[in-house]
């Protein structure tokens, strides 16, 4: 059993919907001393193509629109905000929540926090 997770407080959902205009980016990820972002990346059909943490999407999500290949098919966003006592417990417990949530859910696209040897589709 892994009791890690009594140790981080549980990510609460900030927004589930479409993916909003460049725009609006900002204003879903407030930066804030102790929080970080756990975030869900959908197509259309509801497949989860990838998912990450940033202690901003405004400045994470225009480097994914601009590298990845499955950008254009993200429709679907669902963003949690994790809120500890310091930046450095939010990022440790974003990192843990980001780590679980990828072996547990298998996003079509994540590399990183993967086991060794795990088929990776793109």
């Amino acid at each position: 059993m892994d009791t890690r997770v009594e140790r981080w407080s549980l990510p609460r959902l900030t927004y589930a919907g479409e993916m909003p205009e460049r725009s609006k980016w900002k204003e879903l990820t407030p930066i804030g001393f102790g929080v970080m972002y756990l975030y869900f990346l959908f197509d259309s059909d509801g497949v989860l193509l990838y998912l990450g943490i940033s202690y901003s999407i405004n400045s994470r999500w225009p480097s994914h629109a601009a590298k990845k290949p499955w950008w254009p098919d993200v429709a679907w966003v669902n963003l949690y905000s994790i809120k500890e006592q310091t930046s450095y417990a939010a990022e440790a417990a974003a990192r843990f929540w980001e780590h679980r949530a990828i072996n547990g859910a298998n996003p079509l696209y994540n590399i990183s926090g993967r086991p060794r040897g795990a088929l990776v589709q793109g």
